[in-house]
């Protein structure tokens, strides 16, 4: 039985995730113009590992050991879950449009509550399958502006199965972490699975020319990059590992779908974009979707 204020707290931290993880798409692309977004990923792990070790030492006075199975555990985070999932959406960018990329990542929660269902045995209800179905097609109204059907024509291509790779490497990375979550704190799986997956990216980064990037750095891209780190990594991180081991990975994974209803908002107020109507409906049937997945669950808890 879960404390109803415990929920309400967790759907609070889950609405700040989607809102941080849509604006670390805004501050990119204003950054995007003085550094490639492989440093910038690099850059954006970097610091949300420095943060995360600080929030570690103030709350256990050291880096807590751990045992060989959670060693494995978490290397295998930090390059799947971090590594391969900014490689593989990167990647993926340099082949499809970003709008055909977004409608892949919307998927997020139907392969979440798949494989929950597979390997954690969640209970996939019809009321919870429909509210999946109803933000997944209105996250693709909002992506789309309304031009669905123009938008899924085309071939798979590389593109897309690099965004498609990308979004396995986020399920895998959704679903490991739990597996360890219930045995070991959340911030110290994120703190050291992003040091793994900071090295990484670092690696590529400079093998890619990430020093001309760095030449290129001022102050307002700075603050950017602390922005994306502390509050859109680190932060939102921590609150989603949270919320999957309170709510499950497809009642948490859900609110994904309010990431491009967010970006789309942000882009309105920031970058002086337009409102259509077509946002509107999707946006609706977005948080229609949400409650609907976690209604029947909040009446059985």
């Amino acid at each position: 039985m879960k404390n109803l204020s415990q929920i309400t707290k967790i759907y609070l931290k889950l609405t700040l995730v989607s809102i941080f993880f849509a604006s670390n798409f805004i501050v990119a692309r204003l950054m995007s113009t003085r550094i490639s977004p492989i440093t910038s990923s690099a850059m954006r792990f970097v610091i949300a590992s420095c943060v995360l070790v600080i929030i570690v030492f103030q709350k256990y006075r050291t880096l807590p050991k751990i045992n060989p199975y959670q060693l494995k555990i978490i290397f295998l985070l930090g390059i799947i879950g971090i590594a391969g999932d900014t490689f593989c959406f990167f990647s993926g960018l340099k082949y499809t449009t970003a709008s055909k990329a977004s409608i892949i990542v919307a998927l997020n929660p139907v392969f979440l509550a798949l494989f929950s269902r597979i390997f954690f045995k969640e209970k996939l209800q019809i009321l919870k399958l429909t509210g999946i179905f109803i933000s997944f097609i209105g996250a693709v109204i909002v992506i789309s502006n309304g031009a669905v059907l123009s938008m899924a024509m085309g071939n798979i291509g590389l593109g897309e199965l690099y965004i498609l790779g990308s979004v396995i490497c986020w399920v895998i990375f959704s679903l490991m972490g739990k597996s360890i979550n219930r045995t070991m704190d959340s911030i110290i799986i994120l703190c050291y699975a992003s040091i793994v997956g900071s090295i990484i990216l670092a690696g590529i980064a400079f093998g890619s020319g990430a020093l001309i990037d760095l030449k290129n750095l001022n102050i307002p891209t700075l603050l950017g990059s602390l922005s994306i780190g502390i509050l859109g990594t680190a932060i939102s991180y921590q609150f989603y590992y949270e919320a999957i081991y309170f709510l499950g990975a497809s009642r948490s994974g859900i609110f994904l779908n309010l990431i491009p209803v967010f970006a789309t908002i942000g882009g309105i107020l920031v970058l002086g974009e337009h409102l259509r109507s077509a946002f509107i409906i999707g946006a609706m049937m977005v948080l229609s979707g949400v409650l609907i997945t976690n209604f029947h669950n909040n009446h059985n808890n």
